[in-house]
């Protein structure tokens, strides 16, 4: 009896902990790789290139909730929404600012596509976009040809 009791207190505590678990707030700062499910090793490199400046670089704003990086297959159910909201056609990588989940602005980086074959370019080009958003710069017009 005595343990039906403790397990019960138990399943109690449990239960009551999770279901009060405040939800996490969404990050200032989203960043989507969205990609197929089959990739060749140009996108894979320009996915594995954007991740790890962001990874090296930018580490404490991602354990902060700062920023989030998020890869996406838009060929896997659930995604139509992005790919309509992001008027994708193929690989691309979206920069989103957002307070309590609602959009304020957005950005496709297309110049990856012009620096895929430079890496210390590509990731200079990343990093000084993410840096802007960050920083609430105002959105430069971004010439893809540059």
């Amino acid at each position: 009896m005595l343990q039906q009791k403790f397990l019960l207190t138990l399943a109690a505590l449990w239960f009551s902990g999770t279901a009060a678990a405040e939800p996490l707030p969404s990050p200032d700062i989203q960043i989507y790789y969205f990609h197929n499910t089959f990739r060749c090793p140009t996108c894979l490199s320009m996915e594995y290139m954007a991740e790890e400046m962001i990874r090296d670089e930018f580490e404490e704003d991602l354990d902060a909730g700062i920023i989030a990086w998020d890869p996406v297959n838009v060929q896997e159910p659930g995604h139509e929404d992005l790919v309509e909201a992001y008027d994708l056609d193929g690989p691309t990588l979206i920069m989103v600012e957002q307070e309590d989940g609602k959009v304020l602005r957005w950005k496709n980086l297309e110049r990856i596509w012009y620096l895929a074959d430079s890496p210390a370019q590509y990731r200079a080009y990343v990093r000084n976009e993410l840096n802007g958003y960050l920083n609430g710069e105002p959105e430069a017009e971004d010439d893809p040809q540059q």
